[in-house]
């Protein structure tokens, strides 16, 4: 089955380890291989949610609006934010769909990395924030993301 990873690049400021939750919902746009028609709306796919479709249990079960197929799809890794340019953060394994477009959102975690403050992070836009216990401002910016 096709594997496809989906890598984000940001710009951080006094931050560290740009971790997904473990029930981050990774909220995509999809494209179906039989028709090419694409998903109207944003569809989430999360590594805790399991749909049974006949013999398997997959993470998404989705139905394409226009030729009416059944596909699936799971999310086969989650991974920490390198810091360093595009870097994959979590690969997704899709039966007749692809997906191309991501929408980043809530679901994520960053720590300073010497007073080792955890912050809860909306990617859905630029986050800054103020780290008491080191006296700096801490933030987020310009989130991009590519999906090979």
């Amino acid at each position: 089955m096709p594997k496809f990873t989906l890598f984000l690049n940001c710009e951080l400021e006094n931050l560290c380890d740009l971790t997904p939750d473990e029930d981050t919902r990774w909220y995509l746009k999809f494209r179906c291989s039989h028709c090419s028609e694409e998903t109207p709306k944003w569809v989430y796919i999360n590594a805790q949610e399991q749909h049974q479709h006949g013999r398997g249990k997959f993470n998404l079960l989705i139905t394409c609006q226009f030729c009416k197929r059944t596909h699936t799809a799971d999310v086969v890794k989650q991974t920490p934010y390198s810091g360093s340019g595009f870097s994959p953060v979590a690969v997704f394994e899709c039966r007749g769909i692809t997906p191309i477009a991501y929408d980043p959102r809530v679901g994520w975690t960053a720590k300073h990395p010497v007073s080792d403050k955890v912050f809860e992070v909306d990617l859905g836009d630029d986050f800054a924030d103020y780290d008491d216990d080191e006296g700096e401002a801490v933030g987020i910016y310009e989130v991009k993301s590519k999906i090979e």
